[in-house]
C-alpha cells in the first residue's frame, strides 16, 4: 500500500473541499464545469477497464472500494442535492440538472416519486414553469431549450378545465388515433387537420384557443391560428400531411416542402404588415408571431440538419414533424394526467 499517495490524496481532497467552499457559484462553475470534472469522476471507477475482466462480477470484485466510493457519491447526490417539499399534502422533489440554457433561469426537475426525476422545469422571474417536450430527441441526442415549451402549471390547469369531459376521461385517445393514422400512412392532410381541430389541446397549454381557417384575406387562409396564453396575441399553424417528401434524390429540400415554407413566410409577412387591419377588422392580434409548419415523419439526420439550417434563416418559422407532434401530445397528456392526479389527492 502506497502510504505517500494515500496521504497526498487526502491532503488534496481537503484542500479542494476548502477551496470549493470559498468560491462563488460562478467561480465554482469555471473551476469544475469542464472536462476535468469528468476525468476526476472517471478516475474513481474507470469502466474502460471492464474489458480486462472475464465478467462484470469479476470487475466489481476487483474494484470493491472504488465501486463503493462511486455508489456513495451517487447516494449522497441523490439525497443531499435534491430538495424535498410538500404542497397541498403532496410530497415532491426539486432537483438540479446539468443544463445551463438560460442566464436568468435555472433548469430543474420536479417530480413526486423520487429525486432527479419527473418534469423538466424552468424557474425564472419568480415562477416555475413545466417543460413540455416539443420535439422528438434522437437516441443519445443532446437536448436543448428549443426542444421544450415552458408553460406555467396555472395555465395547464386552466387548459385542463376547458377540455370537454368526454375527452378528459381518456386523454390518450387522440394519441392512439394519430398513431393509427400514421401506421396506416394516411396522406390526406385534412384528416390530420380534423384531428387537431377536435383535440386542439394537443398543441399544449401555450394557447387558450386554437381556431381553424380564420381568413386574413381571400388569398391568405392559414389552417389554424392560436391565441397565446401569456399575451393574447396569435401564432400561425400550417398543417401538411406527414408523408410529404422532405428531400429530393439529390439531397436538396423538396419542392413541396419549399412551397409550404414559402406559404408560411407569406402568412407571417401578411400578419406583420397588416396587423392593424387584422386587429381592427378581424379581431386578431399579431405581435411577433411564429408560424409552426407541421409536416414529415421520421426524418433522417441529414434532413433534420437541413431543416434546422433553414430555420436559422427565419427564426419565426418553426418546423415540427409528426414525430415531434406525437412527442408534444404525449408530454402534454403526461402533465395533464399528473395535474389530474394531484387535484384528486
Amino acid at each position: 500500500m502506497n502510504e505517500q499517495k494515500i496521504s497526498d490524496a487526502k491532503r488534496l481532497l481537503t484542500e479542494l473541499t476548502s477551496c470549493l467552499g470559498s468560491l462563488s457559484d460562478e467561480e465554482a462553475g469555471a473551476a469544475l464545469y469542464n472536462e476535468s470534472l469528468g476525468s476526476f469522476l472517471a478516475s474513481i471507477l474507470d469502466r474502460r477497464s471492464l474489458k480486462n475482466y472475464h465478467n462484470t462480477g469479476e470487475y466489481f470484485l476487483a474494484n470493491r472500494w472504488r465501486g463503493a466510493i462511486a455508489a456513495y457519491i451517487h447516494r449522497f447526490a441523490f439525497h443531499c442535492y435534491s430538495v424535498r417539499h410538500e404542497q397541498n399534502g403532496v410530497i415532491g422533489f426539486v432537483s438540479p440538472t446539468e443544463y445551463l440554457w438560460f442566464d436568468d433561469g435555472a433548469i430543474v426537475t420536479e417530480g413526486q416519486e423520487q429525486p432527479f426525476a419527473g418534469f423538466i422545469c424552468l424557474y425564472r422571474d419568480g415562477e416555475i414553469r413545466a417543460g413540455v417536450a416539443a420535439r422528438s430527441i434522437p437516441a443519445y441526442g443532446e437536448m436543448g431549450p428549443d426542444d421544450f415549451e415552458f408553460v406555467s402549471k396555472d395555465d395547464f390547469n386552466k387548459r385542463l378545465a376547458e377540455i370537454p369531459a368526454e375527452q378528459t376521461a381518456d386523454l390518450e385517445a387522440p394519441i392512439r388515433e394519430l398513431e393509427q393514422l400514421l401506421a396506416e400512412q394516411h396522406e390526406d392532410e385534412a384528416v390530420y387537420q380534423s384531428l387537431l381541430e377536435r383535440y386542439s389541446w394537443l398543441f399544449g397549454a401555450m394557447y387558450e384557443a386554437i381556431e381553424p381557417h380564420r381568413k386574413f384575406d381571400d388569398e391568405n387562409i392559414p389552417d389554424f391560428t392560436g391565441v397565446r396564453v401569456h399575451d393574447k396575441a396569435r401564432d400561425i399553424f400550417e398543417i401538411k400531411q406527414p408523408f410529404m417528401p422532405i428531400s429530393q434524390k439529390d439531397g436538396e429540400l423538396s419542392t413541396p416542402l419549399l412551397r409550404a415554407w414559402n406559404q408560411a413566410e407569406r402568412y407571417l409577412n401578411f400578419a406583420r404588415e397588416n396587423k392593424v387591419y387584422l386587429q381592427s377588422t378581424k379581431n386578431m392580434v399579431f405581435e411577433n408571431p411564429k408560424c409552426y409548419l407541421i409536416a414529415g415523419f421520421k426524418l433522417s439526420e441529414v434532413e433534420v440538419k437541413q431543416i434546422r439550417a433553414k430555420e436559422r434563416m427565419n427564426p419565426a418559422i418553426e418546423f415540427r414533424t409528426y414525430s415531434d407532434l406525437l412527442m408534444l401530445a404525449k408530454s402534454t397528456v403526461r402533465l395533464l394526467k399528473d395535474l389530474q392526479t394531484t387535484a384528486e389527492k
